[in-house]
């Protein structure tokens, strides 16, 4: 199925129905944006019981046998600090030695103010990438962590945020105060 294809690949809906137009399809048989909108859901959801039902046991062979214990780990080996894979929902915490210090390190130095950015386009299968950081005196942009999600929502980056700051509690002895600002809400963590 055409449309389908279109939005595997990620096309938006205006795209998919200028797309179709193009190809001179009736306009009776076009989708609307809302078809479209219901479609690309159930696909994905489709997509994420697939992915959970045909990987999971990989996927926790994969963190178990990609899981650096922080004391043993170099500065750069990168660890799985927490991670979710369940049937509507994906998210994947990874971080280093050095990046986790940067949010140590940068809390003390600034006011612990945390940004983040997510790529929508980077992962094929409609996941994102999103980068923690915070910034330097210099105003440069200092990684913490990374996190791959399914969804862009408040538990998906309180989930990643909250394993963050444990990690640096854990890790790196030391209680990471910042204030994290999601989409319109302030989460304070103390």
């Amino acid at each position: 199925m055409k449309v389908d294809e279109y939005i595997l690949d990620a096309k938006s809906n205006f795209r998919i129905k200028a797309k179709l137009e193009g190809l001179q399809f009736n306009e009776e048989v076009i989708p609307t944006g809302k078809q479209l909108s219901n479609r690309r859901t159930y696909l994905r959801k489709k997509m994420f019981e697939d992915f959970a039902k045909n990987t999971k046991g990989g996927f926790i062979k994969w963190i178990i046998d990609n899981h650096h214990e922080f004391s043993k780990a170099g500065p750069h080996d990168f660890m799985v600090l927490s991670h979710k894979l369940e049937n509507d929902d994906f998210v994947l915490v990874v971080s280093t030695k050095s990046l986790l210090n940067n949010g140590k390190k940068k809390s003390r130095d600034l006011t612990g103010f945390v940004c983040s950015d997510t790529t929508h386009k980077l992962i094929s299968c409609q996941l994102k990438l999103t980068t923690v950081a915070t910034a330097t005196i210099n105003r440069e942009i200092a990684d913490i962590a990374y996190v791959i999600h399914a969804h862009e929502n408040i538990e998906t980056f309180n989930f990643a945020f909250t394993t963050i700051k444990k990690a640096i509690k854990d890790f790196l002895d030391y209680n990471w105060k910042v204030k994290v600002k999601i989409f319109f809400y302030i989460i304070y963590f103390f």
